[in-house]
This record gives C-alpha cells, sequence and structure tokens, in this order.
C-alpha cells in the first residue's frame, strides 16, 4: 500500500460500511412507519413533514400532484429514507445488521447498518 495522505489510511478494496446509532426509540418508531431516516444529516430521524420540506428544497414538483411512490423517488433522491426502503431496497446487494445494546445507564441504543461490496 502506498502512502498518498498523512494520517489517512486508504485502500483500494471495494468493500462498503456504514455505522449508524440511535436511541431504540426513534430506530422503533422509525421501523413502524411514523419517522424517516435522514442518512447524511446530524438529524438522523424526520416526521414526514421535514422529509416533505427538506426534499422540496432540491425539487421542482409540485408536492400536491405526486403520488406516495413518487414521494419515496424523490425522498430517495435527498437521502431519506423509510425502514423498508433502506434495510431492504437500497443497495439491496449489501447486507444489513441491527444490534440492541443496553448502556450502563439503562439506555437502549440501536446500531444499524449495511456492509459488503458494492461491486
Amino acid at each position: 500500500m502506498k502512502q498518498i495522505r498523512r494520517g489517512v489510511f486508504e485502500t483500494n478494496s471495494s468493500s462498503t460500511h456504514s455505522l449508524t446509532m440511535c436511541p431504540k426509540r426513534d430506530f422503533d418508531s422509525w421501523a413502524a412507519g411514523n419517522l424517516y431516516f435522514n442518512q447524511y444529516s446530524e438529524t438522523k430521524f424526520v416526521t414526514k413533514e421535514q422529509a416533505i420540506e427538506i426534499a422540496l428544497r432540491y425539487s421542482t414538483k409540485d408536492i400536491k400532484t405526486i403520488n406516495d411512490e413518487e414521494l419515496l423517488d424523490l425522498f430517495k433522491d435527498v437521502d431519506i429514507y423509510t425502514y423498508d426502503s433502506y434495510m431492504k431496497d437500497y443497495d439491496s446487494d449489501l447486507e444489513t445488521f441491527t444490534y440492541v445494546y443496553k448502556t450502563e445507564s439503562g439506555d437502549e441504543v440501536v446500531a444499524f447498518g449495511k456492509y459488503g461490496t458494492d461491486c
């Protein structure tokens, strides 16, 4: 391996890894369809209304004229996902994982994500 930048570990691997951690109550609400996963935002979970507001910032579509399937496609365009669209559909060639942990203080935390090769 050749080091190109100081302090950065790089490989020519085609593997993909993602890890997100959140309170179990947020994860459960997402899995139940009450929240949406906002993948690249510090605010990881948003309501449907918040997801629509974010998506419309980047679209010229009229929200009143699109159906639910088109709305989910609009969300995917800005990396916002339902539980099913992230864990089952999006990058479906990758494996998903979900682990529930209890902290020393008794809080339940969920770690979830994807891994595998993206080729």
